[in-house]
């Protein structure tokens, strides 16, 4: 065999040859971009979905807006239009794509429309063919387009943007009720301000709204209203019109004309970083949080609300003999004349004088919460309005209960003016410390812990205004154990002030610690939440000028605190806005001289806010990690988590959900050295102070506190 297989003369000129040749293949042909632009592509068949996918790729795509149009339930379901629907039911309909290509000639971007029917699945496989490519995907209620396509089993795309939370972004704080009726006349005046605001946030945030404000023309000339209704009943063999391709890709092409404007408005503000950062992917795992779900027992649902129903009746036999009028045989504790005369003769009402009401006293739950310590009298009127509540929530009657056994809050992830998510339909977060029991974990291999920031509040308002000494207080130990030492000499004996926090709590006892420790917290909250000194002197059990001392005391020694405060409210005046450590503003709704009102929350944005982006930053960190050892999230709870692991891995679980909590604040207050609580000592529910079986102590009695 020769030992050259190459033949001489080829050797010779390849030795030769200084470069190598290029050989250049015949480009496909690209699609004409004039003819995909001009009508809605119809997508119903694989074939139509495989040739979407190839001219896709052939063009210079810059980013893609996406629609999902679906229903919900069977079509003979007469509940279907309800406001509440089990997501689990959700069918998706069509999907709208349009994609926004770079024109060659130079003209700017071109819209390229498809509407796919994705009742049929063999258009499926061309959808996540698209999902799969690096394509920025646009959508205007991005949760919406999500859940449809976790319906259809198809993958998130890795890029995404929503208009409508970069919408409310942009005007966080312009429609509180507080702009809308400044002195509402009653209680139910004030509840209608806060519906009429939410209507006006919804309205300004909405896709139509937001393309009147960036001058972008809506292409779809017929009636949403009557399109959604269309879809609400439109069977699976039904053939599409050709209205219905227009709309779909309508919303789909609104969502993407608005992305450019919108990322240019964040930026404009100051507000991009933060979008990108924090509230983008805070948001993305609280979509997920929410279509997962969390796991209730039904017996405990209906346990919790006989135990309601019971409480609610005890607290009216316990407050008749205060003076309250009696009615067809209950008594009338929830009038408002009623209270206005009770409250009167125990010289209570200053308590609830406010400015807000022309009517000059209000009771609504927040100040009857603030002042329950006054007096047993508001006390009971607080805990009945708070069981009254339980008694009708649709979630204690059975309902929200998806099909799965799970219940799945709708989540905002901007749902409070402070930057805060808010819950709703139920609002799970909310139901009290008592009733927590009902959520259990998956299966019987899983547990449950929830892991609670200490004090972050005091931390974060430490680090944010500048004090060092409060920051000295926090980060050496519980900072209201430092404030024991600091403003209640008298409640001390010699030495005491040099005992650890442990000791001082056992020096005090268990009853004399919480009262002083409980002192020290409200005195900090008030600074927080500006109340005045009447409202502590009535929670701290101390005189009005017991108050007024112990407020001369807090300052005195927090000065860098108060100089926070007062710069704080002079940046709202000048700026028209609050700001956080991420850039996160919380804006006035109006101008001019501030209310005392905005004094407040000049102040108190600034903090929740500053939790709030704690959450956000840390939500996707914890996904990730629980995911990858078994666990996953159950539900964030302003400052604090709850958790699902499996039983063998809890200690492992636990420290590193610690590490990362602690991480995550650090990371945005690099002062502080945070600490976490972490309750898992009853992990078959979720509870308070490892109290699992609180529902049922509150049933047998109403007095029972976890």
């Amino acid at each position: 065999m020769p030992a050259d297989l190459l033949d001489q003369a080829l050797k010779d000129r390849l030795l030769a040859s200084r470069e190598a040749s290029l050989v250049v293949s015949r480009p496909a042909p690209a699609p004409a971009l004039l003819h995909l632009s001009k009508a809605v592509q119809a997508v119903s068949t694989g074939p139509e979905a495989q040739r979407m996918v190839a001219d896709l790729a052939r063009l210079n795509v810059a980013f893609v807006g996406l629609d999902a149009e679906f229903r919900y339930g069977d079509l003979a379901d007469p509940d279907t239009d309800d406001d509440w629907q089990d997501p689990l039911t959700l069918q998706p309909l069509l999907i709208g794509l349009v994609a926004m290509v770079t024109d060659p000639d130079g003209r700017g971007l071109v819209p390229v429309r498809y509407a796919l029917d994705v009742r049929r699945p063999e258009t499926h496989a061309g959808l996540a063919g698209v999902l799969r490519q690096p394509y920025l995907f646009v959508a205007h209620h991005l949760k919406s387009e999500l859940f449809a396509l976790a319906a259809l089993g198809l993958p998130w795309p890795r890029a995404v943007f929503c208009t409508w939370l970069a919408a409310q972004q942009i005007a966080l704080g312009r429609h509180h009720a507080r702009y809308v009726d400044p002195s509402p006349v009653d209680d139910e005046a004030a509840i209608g301000a806060d519906r009429a605001a939410r209507v006006d946030r919804v309205g300004a945030t909405s896709l139509l709204a937001q393309l009147r404000l960036y001058g972008i023309g809506y292409p779809f000339a017929g009636n949403k209203d009557a399109m959604r209704r269309r879809f609400m009943g439109l069977a699976d063999d039904a053939p599409l019109t050709d209205a219905d391709r227009e709309y779909v890709t309508a919303d789909a092409y609104g969502a993407a004309a608005l992305y450019l404007p919108q990322k240019l408005a964040l930026a404009e503000r100051g507000l991009a970083h933060h979008y990108d950062t924090v509230e983008l992917p805070g948001a993305l795992a609280l979509m997920e949080i929410e279509r997962v779900g969390v796991t209730v027992d039904p017996r405990k649902l209906r346990l919790a609300y006989e135990a309601a129903t019971r409480a609610v009746a005890a607290y009216e036999e316990r407050l008749a003999p205060y003076g309250f009028r009696e009615e067809a045989g209950r008594v009338m504790v929830g009038s408002h004349a009623e209270r206005m005369k009770v409250l009167r003769r125990l010289g209570l009402l200053p308590l609830f004088a406010t400015r807000r009401a022309a009517a000059r006293h209000s009771f609504r739950k927040e100040l009857l919460k603030q002042h329950q310590d006054a007096h047993e009298v508001i006390r009971l009127l607080y805990l009945h309005g708070k069981y009254s509540a339980v008694t009708r929530d649709r979630l204690f009657q059975g309902e929200y209960l998806c099909a799965d056994g799970r219940v799945r809050p709708s989540i905002n992830p901007l749902g409070a003016d402070s930057g805060r998510p808010s819950f709703r339909r139920p609002n799970l977060v909310g139901i009290g410390k008592v009733l927590r029991p009902i959520v259990v974990p998956d299966t019987e291999e899983d547990e449950l812990a929830e892991l609670d920031f200490v004090a972050q509040e005091v931390f974060i308002a430490a680090d944010h205004f500048g004090d060092p000494v409060l920051l000295a207080d926090c980060n050496k130990g519980d900072p209201y154990c430092e404030m024991i030492r600091q403003f209640c000499p008298g409640d001390l004996t010699p030495g005491d002030d040099a005992l650890d926090d442990r000791a001082l709590a056992d020096r005090l006892g268990a009853d004399r610690f919480k009262a002083l420790r409980g002192r020290m917290k409200i005195l900090m909250l008030a600074t927080i939440y500006g109340m005045g000194d009447r409202s502590i002197a009535a929670q701290a059990g101390v005189t009005l000028e017991g108050a007024r001392h112990l407020r001369r005391q807090f300052f005195t020694r927090y000065k860098g605190l108060r100089e926070g405060i007062l710069r704080a409210q002079r940046e709202l005046l000048d700026r028209g806005y609050t700001q956080t450590v991420t850039g996160l503003r919380r804006h006035r709704g109006r101008s001019g001289a501030l209310s005392s009102w905005e004094k407040k929350w000049a102040v108190n944005a600034p903090i929740q806010g500053g939790s709030a982006c704690i959450l956000k930053l840390l939500l996707p960190r914890l996904a990730a990690y629980l995911h990858r050892h078994g666990g996953r999230l159950v539900l964030p709870i302003f400052d604090a988590v709850l958790i699902q692991y499996p039983r063998h891995a809890r200690q492992e679980m636990l420290r590193g959900v610690e590490v990362l909590m602690v991480e995550a604040m650090r990371e945005l207050y690099p002062g502080t050295r945070p600490r976490v609580d972490v309750t898992a000592g009853a992990p078959s529910s979720w509870n308070k102070n490892n109290c699992a079986d609180s529902i049922e102590r509150f049933l047998a009695d109403p007095e029972f506190k976890p």
